[in-house]
């Protein structure tokens, strides 16, 4: 008889420790769906952050570039100026001669 009921609790614990393990592999599949779910969001904001800072460095190069090419023209249009006053200056003592 209580051989009988023994049995009976090992079995009832054995069902509760199964329910037990059903459980915990259910939390612990929704917890590596809660860690593939953030590490996808956190892989999708660091991809945004590297996309964003890539752009914002391609900005600031293109900005640099641009400055670059304003301060060659006007070192073009400084030479160019100042050829012109040369040779005017040749054509006008060039006219005094004659």
């Amino acid at each position: 008889m209580i051989t009988q009921l023994v049995k009976e609790q090992w079995a009832r614990l054995n069902i509760k420790w199964s329910g037990l393990n059903i459980k915990w592999a259910n939390l612990t599949t929704q917890w590596r769906v809660i860690k593939w779910v953030a590490g996808s969001a956190t892989a999708a904001f660091l991809g945004r952050m590297l996309f964003d800072f890539d752009v914002s460095l391609k900005v600031t190069a293109l900005g640099e570039q641009v400055a670059a090419i304003k301060e060659q023209n006007a070192n073009i249009q400084t030479n160019i100026q100042a050829q012109i006053q040369a040779q005017n200056a040749n054509i006008q003592a060039q006219q005094a001669n004659v």
